[in-house]
């Protein structure tokens, strides 16, 4: 890929990430490959996180990729939850805070209350018991790996 095509790349990632309506990144994933050994590779590490990993992810990488805004932040931490979700019904405070980063509930259920805003996750909170039972997960119904592997099927059948 050439440098301007580099530079395009680069700027259509910084922007998917910054935008708070993008939550899906696969487009953009396949191409940025490209960046590893260049001097953008951090930034296509950030988003090999924003669509593969958590916020503990970026945080125990911190030192080599490039700062995040609390945009960014924000909505790395609401696909850590939703992450969570693909898998888990029953989401305890604890794991969701250790995942996260927060340091409190209430930032915690401002987060879940903002996923759910998003129309991205359906639950139901039980501050009490400090649980969330995950009623549905609109983010992600199949895994990554699972829709590439039905497309592959199709295509075979076609």
């Amino acid at each position: 890929m050439r440098v301007d095509g580099h530079l395009e790349l680069v700027s259509q990632i910084k922007r998917s990430l910054s935008s708070e309506n993008t939550f899906f990144f696969e487009d953009l994933t396949d191409r940025a490959g490209s960046l590893i050994g260049t001097e953008h590779e951090p930034l296509a590490r950030v988003l090999y996180i924003f669509c593969n990993g958590t916020f503990r992810d970026y945080a125990e990488n911190r030192e080599q990729l490039p700062e995040l805004s609390v945009a960014e932040v924000t909505k790395l931490r609401i696909l850590t939850i939703l992450r969570m979700s693909v898998n888990q019904r029953i989401l305890k405070y604890g794991d969701m805070l250790a995942e996260t980063g927060l340091g409190s509930t209430r930032e915690l259920e401002h987060i879940i209350i903002q996923s759910t805003q998003c129309g991205l996750l359906e639950c139901r909170v039980d501050e009490a018991r400090q649980e969330v039972f995950v009623n549905q997960n609109e983010w992600l119904p199949f895994h990554v790996g699972t829709v590439r592997l039905l497309f592959e099927v199709v295509t075979e059948l076609v």
